[in-house]
């Protein structure tokens, strides 16, 4: 007969003798740091991928309505194109509603945007919006997001 309990519960080593239990204790500490170091690479990639796309969207619909602003001028301000004019300013509002929608439900953060656009959604607002869309400014199913974007703004302007 062969003994093989005394290798089963124990390791010899320079050390002194280590049991197996302390082998396995060990090794369950090192797996659940491994694990907790990887779960916070996790966290943090998480996060750093979500402000990427979140400058991308902020990115994307700038874009969006700089191409918006150059198509109004090239149609040109005669009577024949008062409909594409027309067409025009619905897209150009329905594009910043949705960049209102983004912000409003905070997948674009507010703080970049009332920092660097703000001025520029108020000045679209006030300049554009009231005097190109009159039928639209107290209709409260016509633009809503973009509508809560401007008092937002207006709110928080110093």
């Amino acid at each position: 007969m062969n003994d093989t309990t005394g290798i089963v519960n124990s390791t010899h080593s320079w050390m002194g003798t280590i049991s197996n239990e302390e082998v396995v204790n060990t090794i369950e500490v090192l797996a659940s740091v491994g694990i907790l170091i990887a779960l916070i690479f996790t966290i943090a990639t998480f996060f750093r991928i979500r402000n990427t796309d979140r400058l991308k969207l902020i990115e994307n619909e700038v874009r969006e309505i700089r191409t918006l602003e150059r198509e109004l001028n090239a149609i040109p301000t005669d009577s024949a194109n008062k409909e594409k004019r027309e067409n025009w300013r619905y897209l150009f509002f329905n594009e910043l509603e949705w960049f209102g929608f983004l912000i409003n439900t905070k997948e674009i953060d507010y703080k970049k945007v009332r920092r660097f656009y703000g001025d520029y959604i108020i000045i679209s607002y006030e300049q554009v919006f009231v005097r190109d869309m009159k039928e639209d400014i107290n209709n409260p199913k016509s633009f809503p997001e973009y509508k809560q974007l401007y008092q937002r703004l207006k709110r928080d302007d110093p």
